[in-house]
């Protein structure tokens, strides 16, 4: 699926990865794409934002997509506790539907009625002519004052954000099963909330959810070596800096670098996703500074998008005097 948000074209996958240190070009794009697909009205002096989707090339409506977007602690917490329209709000809805649950809560309804009927006759008797209402809406009232918290009643403010993480999914699973909806999960900035190991951890865990369920995640990422790349993750790879590079299938990227590269050498997928992970936030950038091999793959890349003029590099081996020559493309 092809995904166009403020003139920046990219493959929507369903794990889809925006890397890159343009921070305010990636923020726009994701208060873009979050608020096209909710249901927040557009001030007067946005219009021109509301017109700046396209999905495969052609204008989608704001009901495309369902759209969830996690940006920090805050916001994570938001879904998971009771709230207006939140995750939990509605995974519990959805268990208060369940037949049998609706037979005890009728049976609570009852027992609540009777009491208040024997309270109102009391209070006619001893205080005056008022009286207490109550109605089976007063249940759900009292449910989402339900108090929520962690394993050994710790507050869910003292839950890492990894297990948080854990619970967020979990409930999104379980609504999305029955509602179904095409969805867009947005994780902004997960590099400022979990470590590289659990961020790994993540886009796992999410592919494996996409695969059963309509949904597409994407991440938002910019500290050095917080990318996930293997053969099917790549080409939902985008890197946003001074120029945009959209990710192709490894072999394709592969062959480029091996032709390309100042003197014969063959890749293997992993020595080039290792590569790959150091340089990526760098790639299109149009000044910068890496090492050895890594930056020959950001030059050789960066070739194909920037300047010539703009490139400054020191000669001392065989593959800086290669970065040194801007002419070998």
């Amino acid at each position: 699926m092809i995904l166009k948000v403020n003139e920046i074209e990219f493959e929507l996958n369903r794990i889809t990865q925006l890397c890159g240190q343009n921070l305010k070009q990636k923020k726009r794009l994701v208060k873009t794409l979050s608020k096209y697909f909710s249901s927040e009205k557009y001030a007067e002096y946005e219009q021109e934002e509301s017109q700046s989707i396209m999905v495969n090339h052609e204008k989608v409506g704001r009901k495309y997509f369902k759209v969830y977007k996690i940006r920090d602690e805050d916001s994570l917490l938001g879904q998971i506790k009771l709230g207006r329209n939140t995750l939990m709000t509605n995974y519990l809805k959805k268990f208060l539907e369940q037949f049998d649950v609706q037979s005890r809560l009728a049976v609570i309804d009852e027992e609540l009625s009777k009491i208040y009927i024997e309270l109102n006759d009391e209070v006619l008797k001893r205080i005056g002519k008022i009286e207490f209402d109550y109605d089976l809406a007063s249940i759900w009232d009292m449910i989402q004052k339900t108090s929520l918290y962690g394993e050994g009643e710790c507050v869910l403010e003292e839950i890492e954000n990894r297990e948080l993480l854990k619970v967020f999914l979990n409930l999104l699973v379980q609504v999305n099963q029955e509602i179904s909806e095409k969805t867009i999960v947005i994780f902004e900035n997960m590099d400022h909330m979990i470590s590289r190991d659990e961020y790994q951890s993540l886009i796992y865990s999410c592919k494996k959810i996409a695969e059963t369920q309509d949904m597409y995640f994407l991440f938002t990422t910019s500290l050095e070596k917080y990318v996930c790349i293997d053969e099917n993750l790549i080409t939902g790879i985008t890197v946003v800096n001074d120029q945009i590079f959209n990710f192709p299938e490894i072999e394709h990227l592969k062959d480029y670098i091996e032709d390309h590269y100042p003197y014969k050498k063959e890749y293997t997928d992993n020595e080039l996703y290792k590569d790959l992970i150091s340089i990526i936030h760098r790639i299109g950038k149009q000044e910068y500074l890496y090492e050895e091999r890594q930056l020959v793959i950001c030059k050789l890349i960066n070739d194909t998008l920037l300047d010539r003029e703009y490139r400054k590099y020191k000669a001392t081996s065989l593959e800086e005097a290669f970065l040194q020559d801007s002419s070998v493309i």
